[in-house]
């Protein structure tokens, strides 16, 4: 019977020894993970946006750039600045590109905590999809664009980068 009692105590003990607070070290949150993944915000924000330059809404294509954002291509090019970023995208859905539609789109936005040197922390949406684009030469081009956008802490982007193959690009602005 002593034995009975005992064994019910020490159970009953450890049964509230395991129920007890954990303490506050215990409890604290787990390290941040090198790379994780962002808010799915960013990529409502990279849809709507390619949306409108595909609508021809430049303004609001770049609306959430910020006023020294770099839009840089594959080859080197690259163009510094809000207002330069939007003129280009004017004048290219103006004067050479009559219509633009994607499809097969994904989208994945990371969360960059400790990335190496060459890679800025912070937010990194990405995008692949298949542009269909007719050009004011007439010509259709359907073209695999891998696209880059890197947000800053007030959640504008302040580099875009996008990967494309201008070859075909320069074929089908090319004049009859």
């Amino acid at each position: 019977m002593l034995m009975k009692k005992l064994l019910v105590v020490l159970l009953g003990t450890t049964l509230l020894w395991s129920c007890a607070k954990p303490k506050e070290e215990e409890m604290a949150a787990p390290e941040p993970k090198a790379v994780e993944f962002a808010d799915a915000k960013y990529i409502a924000m990279g849809q709507q946006m390619m949306k409108s330059l595909a609508e021809g809404n430049t303004d609001a294509f770049t609306n959430n750039y910020t006023d020294n954002a770099v839009y840089l291509w594959n080859n080197g090019d690259s163009i510094a600045g809000k207002q330069a970023i939007a003129a280009y995208w004017k004048d290219r859905r103006a004067n050479v590109i009559d219509t633009i539609t994607y499809t097969q789109d994904a989208w994945l936005a990371i969360q960059a905590n400790d990335p190496p040197k060459h890679i800025a922390k912070g937010v990194w949406l990405f995008n692949w999809a298949t542009f269909n684009i007719t050009y004011s030469t007439g010509k259709p081009l359907t073209l695999a664009i891998h696209s880059v956008f890197h947000f800053d802490g007030n959640d504008k982007i302040d580099r875009a980068i996008q990967y494309l193959d201008r070859a075909a690009i320069a074929a089908a602005m090319a004049k009859k």
